[in-house]
């Protein structure tokens, strides 16, 4: 897999999550462009022999060098998952974007998965946040120091 940042357009951004994920995960167009529309946007990729998208990764921050980033997304195409690539595009990520600062996230307070991912990344849960969601959930708000 080719890792890499990228500029992508929002039709293959809301493409990528029509293909791979359940209604209630995935950004169409409109909510894509409002997530890329403020502050500075860095976006990874890992791409497979067939420049075919198998994972993204979406980090945000008022500007550059804030110190300030939000673990906005991170997707993974079905057929690729259990292979490392979140947790290698994570990485590249913050090697390449972020020199000192706080990284924070939110995931649902009962997606086992999300929950290891984010303590495998070294992420502590700071707060619960009643009513997060557009779904009325709950949340859990990470916080990594880099």
């Amino acid at each position: 897999m080719k890792i890499a940042k990228e500029q992508l357009d929002t039709a293959i951004l809301a493409q990528f999550d029509l293909d791979n994920f359940e209604e209630n995960h995935r950004m169409d167009e409109e909510e894509w462009t409002h997530s890329l529309s403020s502050g500075y946007c860095a976006i990874y990729t890992a791409r497979n022999e067939d420049n075919e998208i198998a994972a993204i990764l979406f980090l945000k921050s008022p500007s550059v060098d804030c110190g300030l980033w939000y673990f906005y997304s991170v997707a993974v195409s079905e057929k690729c998952r259990k292979m490392g690539l979140a947790t290698r595009l994570f990485n590249e990520a913050i090697k390449s974007e972020i020199a000192t600062g706080f990284i924070n996230s939110h995931c649902h307070i009962d997606n086992v998965a999300s929950i290891g991912f984010h303590k495998s990344l070294g992420f502590k849960p700071v707060q619960y946040v009643n009513d997060f969601y557009g779904d009325f959930e709950d949340a859990i708000l990470w916080e990594r120091a880099r």
